[in-house]
């Protein structure tokens, strides 16, 4: 026999935060190494994290592990609070261990405006061939 109970599904708490959308590059390390990765968006206690699906750290990647995305001149530690792993691409948010300052917020929205002034993506990939071609690394 089945037994129906009409309690309330729980949910998940909604964020407490705001988020900064944004594309822009940065840097994230996990127990499975580092990567190059996307910064979609950026809160005082949180970021999503983009990376391609052939990326190397997907499968070290798991809820509740350690994480550290770095971003012109900033960097922030927490642990991935979620992951969604999509056809195309890779997922994951970070909720983190401490608040970002407020200024760390406004810097990544002005910096995130400059690099889409300046070309985005089509400009950091013609400035790491130029580098590449130049010997300089990347």
């Amino acid at each position: 026999m089945v037994q129906v109970h009409n309690a309330p599904l729980p949910v998940a708490p909604r964020r407490q935060r705001s988020r900064l959308s944004t594309r822009l590059p940065a840097r994230v390390t996990t127990l499975g190494g580092q990567a190059d990765c996307v910064l979609l968006d950026l809160s005082l206690t949180g970021a999503r994290i983009g990376l391609p699906a052939s990326s190397h750290l997907i499968a070290e990647t798991k809820c509740g592990s350690g994480a550290e995305v770095e971003w012109d001149g900033h960097s922030a530690f927490g642990f991935i609070a979620w992951i969604a792993n999509r056809t195309d691409s890779f997922e994951f948010g970070i909720h983190f261990d401490q608040i970002i300052t407020p200024q760390a917020l406004i810097a990544t929205r002005d910096i995130h405006d400059e690099f889409w002034d300046n070309g985005g993506f089509s400009s950091l990939q013609r400035d790491t061939a130029r580098r590449w071609v130049k010997g300089i690394g990347g």
